[in-house]
């Protein structure tokens, strides 16, 4: 279906279309056109590591196609781009194509306003005056949610399913307020880094196990001694993760009799 993703944002919402996989044998076309209605769209043909950017009155649809024999299908994936400001807030808070952010949210797009994008003036030196760009991104607004429907704490929660999210978004949990989300953010961090600790001890725990039994199997050598190469040391489980405990394990079929181990005089602890 041809369409215009946002009229009304010209200049300030764009839309980027980059393909993510085309069946193999087929092509991938998007049919392209300026906000004129009278404008017959175009075929583009979509190519890997090369998007397509759209405007927000930009007509354009995805062509035909059929893949049913093949059971395949293609997949591309968009992503808006909207320099959010006090005229635009209601026409972009409005897009209704994606899960999040949830469509008419207008209080959460406010504090994205100047995100990435404002202009600098030298002449004026106050806080907050530098130039921003994605690179230096800094983070929203503050945020603070509240409910605006009384009683929201009595609704069933099926409602928060529905367009009663928005009006009771602390009830819902659309949000976490900012407080409690850097709060549990340091227990994350925290708990994070004590995982990547544990892990690193087992993982170095594990190596030390096999490598002594790599060092007493050369050390038997040392002595006289023998260990059949049909015998190896490898991790318990079928995975290779380094933090796996060894075993001691067959690798070839042992013939009856055959000698495995000879511990000599000279390795026997007294």
């Amino acid at each position: 279906q041809i369409h215009s993703d946002l009229p009304g944002a010209k200049g300030s919402f764009y839309n980027v279309v980059i393909p993510l996989y085309i069946p193999p044998d087929s092509t991938a076309t998007l049919y392209v056109g300026d906000g004129d209605d009278d404008d017959t769209p175009l075929p583009v043909t979509m190519r890997y590591n090369v998007g397509t950017l759209l405007g927000a009155e930009s007509r354009h649809g995805t062509a035909e196609c059929d893949y049913r024999e093949s059971k395949d299908v293609r997949l591309s994936v968009a992503i808006y781009l909207a320099d959010v400001n006090d005229d635009n807030l209601d026409i972009i808070a409005s897009d209704s194509t994606s899960l999040w952010p949830t469509e008419g949210d207008t209080a959460w797009f406010a504090t994205q306003k100047g995100r990435f994008w404002k202009r600098h003036n030298p002449a004026v030196e106050v806080e907050g005056n530098a130039p921003r760009s994605m690179k230096q991104d800094v983070g929203r607004t503050p945020f603070h949610v509240i409910d605006t429907f009384p009683n929201c704490e009595d609704i069933d929660p099926n409602q928060c399913y529905t367009e009663t999210r928005l009006n009771c978004a602390k009830t819902c949990r659309v949000y976490t307020n900012d407080n409690l989300y850097y709060q549990t953010l340091t227990q994350s961090v925290e708990q994070d880094h004590q995982t990547v600790t544990n892990t690193a001890r087992q993982t170095h725990t594990a190596a030390t196990h096999a490598q002594m039994a790599l060092d007493q199997v050369a050390w038997l050598h040392e002595q006289g001694g023998h260990l059949s190469s049909k015998v190896q040391f490898v991790p318990l489980h079928s995975n290779t993760s380094t933090t796996a405990p060894q075993g001691t394990f067959a690798n070839q079929f042992i013939t009856k009799g055959e000698t495995i181990l000879t511990i000599p005089h000279a390795a026997m602890i007294a």
